[in-house]
């Protein structure tokens, strides 16, 4: 085992080594930082080495899908999917976010968690089962998917032109726990206006900013509890939170416009439509009739549907009895993020979210991983896999 921990932790350096962020939707070509494809040729040769079939699927320009096949396929049968996403968040105030350190048995670094750890757990288990029998019981496929931290369209793509596959894992952290569920989230714009004039006579104007702070504190007051008190037993609870706000234009003139970006988690069994019209009619609260014609919407720019897998005992047992082997527990949960899994779905097969880490650690000043952690999950893969005989 200590000579997989070295092996581990000397691959997940190098991912780490190479940045793949996120640059959503703003010019980036000629970064040295931004954008997947270096870090897709770096898993690419990675995979080729280790004897894998690769396939590039452009999604964006300099921003590939890879997707890497064990083969061959039984005939008739579908593959096992193991999928996860190529690029990472901001690195914010992080020292050296591209440069692994590794302390105390953990392994610090932009992407450590989420999600380069789950791609060197998912590699690490299936070399381990090779290993073990030589050929692998049936074709696994590995799917690297780009912009899962904006606007899901690496995903989005490869399922348009997936092969036969009969299940689904996405790695994601998960502290060892398999989940069966997970949370959707909605995100979009709402816009008050006024009329400008100059602060020394404020009362000639209609400050947009007032009149959104009647509609930020209907959106506390209520829509937060509101959403709060819709639940789920797997992903727990709803949420609302507004988290971006843009007003004003210099600071001696009465402000015409303001914005708020508003993220809504939905939980399994919560439509987004209803969740939306909910929020509006909440922000309009204990508004007059014209303050309520300043008050616009945008539809939403993300929509990501919530998720819970349909019942497949087969993968739940096989993967029940490689998290026993492994000393963890084996109860199916759900997570509270979102993620590629819920997408996954629209190919109507069982898609289950498992990997070490915990998303506390994802998109922090301080993400790491666990050591022992990425080694027993990348045991419970190989046992998974082999269970699946």
């Amino acid at each position: 085992m200590e000579r997989i921990e070295e092996k581990m932790v000397e691959m997940l350096s190098g991912l780490l080594a190479i940045p793949s962020i996120n640059p959503g939707d703003d010019p980036w070509e000629g970064s040295d930082f931004y954008g997947e494809g270096p870090y897709v040729e770096h898993v690419e040769r990675l995979g080729i080495e280790l004897g894998y079939s690769v396939r590039r699927q452009e999604v964006l320009p300099g921003r590939p899908n890879l997707i890497l096949s064990t083969g061959p396929k039984r005939a008739g049968e579908g593959s096992l999917l193991f999928q996860t996403h190529s690029d990472v968040v901001e690195p914010g105030n992080m020292a050296q976010p591209f440069r692994a350190r590794v302390e105390k048995g953990r392994i610090y670094g932009r992407g450590s968690c989420d999600a380069k750890g789950q791609l060197c757990a998912m590699l690490f288990g299936i070399e381990l089962a090779r290993e073990a029998v030589g050929e692998l019981p049936r074709e696994i496929l590995m799917a690297l998917c780009c912009d899962e931290e904006h606007k899901h369209r690496g995903v989005d793509a490869f399922v348009t032109d997936a092969p036969k596959i009969y299940a689904a894992v996405v790695g994601e952290p998960t502290e060892l726990c398999l989940a069966a569920g997970c949370k959707g989230s909605i995100r979009f714009v709402i816009r008050t206006t006024g009329v400008t004039a100059h602060t020394s006579r404020p009362e000639a104007g209609k400050n947009a900013i007032y009149l959104m702070a009647k509609v930020i504190s209907n959106l506390e007051q209520t829509g937060v509890p509101y959403m709060g008190g819709r639940t789920d037993e797997l992903c727990g609870r709803a949420s609302l939170a507004v988290s971006l706000i843009q007003g004003g234009s210099c600071v001696n003139a009465v402000p015409d416009a303001c914005a708020i970006h508003v993220d809504v988690r939905l939980v399994p069994g919560m439509a987004w439509r209803e969740a939306y019209e909910d929020v509006k009619r909440i922000a309009r609260l204990g508004l007059s009739e014209e303050e309520i014609e300043h008050v616009f919407f945008e539809e939403p720019y993300l929509v990501d549907p919530s998720y819970r897998s349909r019942k497949a005992p087969v993968i739940e047992e096989a993967m029940g009895e490689a998290l026993r082997k492994n000393h963890l527990r084996d109860t199916l949960g759900g997570v509270s993020f979102g993620c590629d899994a819920s997408k996954l779905a629209r190919l109507d097969v069982p898609v289950y979210i498992f990997g070490p880490g915990s998303i506390r650690q994802a998109h922090t000043e301080e993400e790491f991983i666990s050591v022992d952690e990425l080694c027993q999950a990348a045991c419970v893969y190989r046992d998974f896999i082999l269970n699946l005989e």
